[in-house]
């Protein structure tokens, strides 16, 4: 479901609608999985360069599961660098809480939640 809405609200800076006043990507981003995961527990990073090599999927950790460099949701995403021709790296992170805290703390290590990642890559089309 993340990699099904991330795709999809991908899509709309892909191809301008929402830089020309659609649908935001935070906005689709939510509709599609809100009923089966909580918007508040969304973060996301999109990310433009001349090439796709200039791009860092890398991802670190704060405390408490916050990725640096991360928005979150309802935080917009800035369109502004995303011209025809643009590289783009899109990175969503759900972070799921288990519901039996300890089987979190087993499975993982330390922490009751794991992050569930999505990633989009596409090149701005002429709009």
């Amino acid at each position: 479901m993340l990699d099904n809405a991330t795709r999809d609200a991908a899509r709309l800076l892909e191809t301008g609608q929402s830089q020309s006043g659609g649908t935001s990507f935070v906005t689709q981003l939510c509709n599609e999985i809100s009923g089966f995961m909580s918007c508040s527990q969304l973060q996301y990073r999109v990310q433009s360069g001349s090439t796709f090599a200039g791009i860092s999927p890398s991802i670190t950790f704060g405390t408490g599961g916050a990725a640096t460099g991360f928005s979150s949701y309802p935080t917009a995403v800035s369109t502004t660098s995303l011209t025809a021709g643009t590289d783009v790296v899109v990175q969503v992170i759900y972070k799921r809480n288990f519901v039996i805290p300890w089987v979190g703390k087993v499975m993982t290590g330390n922490n009751d939640y794991e992050e569930l990642l999505a990633t989009a890559t596409f090149q701005v089309e002429p709009y």
